[in-house]
């Protein structure tokens, strides 16, 4: 091959005088980012409304409708300053409004930060994310931008965004982890944080009560943070209680004690479960435990369920069954000591009864051997005959409850003909 033919074959076809068309995408990639320019386009279409007219579905109409045209993936934070604080929150807090127009319509402008107030704004919001998805997460990224600036703004502009923030959560617009925004150093040294969160809070409890609320804390794990929201010469139990007291959040208070106490039972079965496993002796797990309880003051009854799951909870269970049957009565047997140390009420007797049915009932490989593990039980003093008739007569659980009950039949039978010879020896 020649070099005139070499140079032929590598010269590539043009077409000459056609403009090569960037795609959409590239084009909005590359445009610049103007978010002032944006503000004033949807300035101009919200106060674009009829007086005569409802102004909330006007402004809804037309966002829904310049959703086409304007670009809300990218100026998504933008628009949602705009609606909730009136212009474009720039570093510092500092609120930059267009200037030639006074924007009416956002949340900084409602009278007071009433629920009733402050909720047409909240649908707008969800029905305006409706319709376009992608503004979900831009609104969450805007509220905690507007958190950590509450302690720029007037008190009844913090009023207004918390009442905001507290429809949000309530409608789960937004999740509750919002409020970790609060956490900076600063707004808790200020006590702006324990502001927000206390009216935060009465927002969600108004409009869901104590137990959806206490669901969001858990669900978002600030259950055991929410000490941290307050000053540092504040963060102890005492100073929670009479603050929330004071601000009549009383369920606020009885959550924070349950919680505590859940915590302080979960420390129960690890230490229970890691003596047990280190082969401690029985006198001393039961020994230790007692003080645990003794120091919480805890009923039998609210600890005897949890001694059992330590228990159980002990052992590496194998997948055969022969080998998990043998292991299962074992480790009944072996640590029926601890569970007697616990267990010298009748009414606890019973509660352990009941507990070790529905264990059983949702570990299906051991329905079978309930029975063989109450006779144990009964034979190492931990359930008395009284205990074990009372259930089978009437204190079963609905877990699978026909089955055991024919299950224990036999030495339910046994147990009533064994208590009436022991009567007539008594008579004798």
């Amino acid at each position: 091959m020649n070099t005139t033919q070499t140079t032929a074959a590598s010269q590539k076809p043009t077409l000459n005088g056609v403009r090569l068309k960037a795609r959409k995408r590239v084009n909005k990639a590359n445009a610049k980012f103007d978010p002032e320019a944006f503000r004033e386009q949807v300035v101009t279409i919200i106060e674009d409304t009829d007086a005569s007219k409802d102004k909330f579905e006007q402004v809804l109409n037309n966002l829904d409708v310049a959703g086409n045209t304007l670009d809300y993936r990218r100026y998504g934070e933008t628009l949602f300053e705009i609606l909730i604080a009136g212009g474009i929150v720039a570093p510092g807090g500092i609120i930059e409004a267009e200037d030639d127009v006074e924007l009416t319509f956002n949340v900084f402008t409602v009278p007071e930060g009433t629920i009733d107030n402050v909720k047409p704004y909240v649908d707008v919001f969800n029905r305006l994310i409706r319709r376009y998805k992608y503004l979900l997460p831009r609104l969450e990224s805007t509220i905690r931008n507007l958190l950590q600036n509450v302690n720029k703004w007037p008190a009844a502009d913090v009023n207004k965004l918390a009442t905001l923030v507290g429809l949000l959560v309530s409608t789960q617009l937004v999740p509750l982890s919002v409020l970790t925004a609060l956490l900076n150093e600063h707004l808790v040294k200020e006590g702006m944080s324990l502001v927000c969160l206390t009216l935060i809070l009465r927002v969600c409890l108004t409009e869901q009560g104590i137990d959806q609320l206490s669901r969001h804390l858990k669900k978002n794990k600030l259950e055991t943070k929410l000490l941290e929201f307050f000053p540092p010469n504040k963060q102890d139990e005492e100073s929670f209680a009479r603050h929330f007291e004071i601000e009549d959040l009383k369920p606020i208070v009885k959550f924070r004690v349950a919680n505590r106490q859940n915590a302080l039972m979960d420390e129960l079965v690890s230490t229970a479960k890691e003596m047990i496993q280190e082969e401690k002796p029985a006198e001393e797990v039961a020994g230790h435990l007692n003080r645990m309880i003794k120091e919480n003051h805890w009923a039998e009854t609210d600890v005897i369920g949890l001694i059992w799951d330590a228990v159980m909870g002990a052992v590496d269970w194998s997948t055969r069954p022969e080998i998990l049957e043998a292991q299962t009565l074992r480790q009944v047997k072996d640590w029926s000591m601890v569970l007697a140390a616990f267990c010298t009420q009748p009414k606890t007797e019973v509660a352990l009864l009941c507990h070790v049915q529905i264990y059983c009932y949702e570990n299906a490989k051991l329905m079978k051997l309930f029975t063989r593990i109450v006779q144990i039980l009964y034979d190492e003093e931990v359930l008395s005959d009284n205990a074990i008739l009372f259930w089978y007569a009437k204190g079963a659980k609905p877990q699978g409850k026909a089955i055991f009950i024919k299950q224990m039949a036999p030495f339910a039978d046994f147990l009533e003909n064994a208590s009436s010879e022991d009567e007539d020896d008594d008579e004798a």
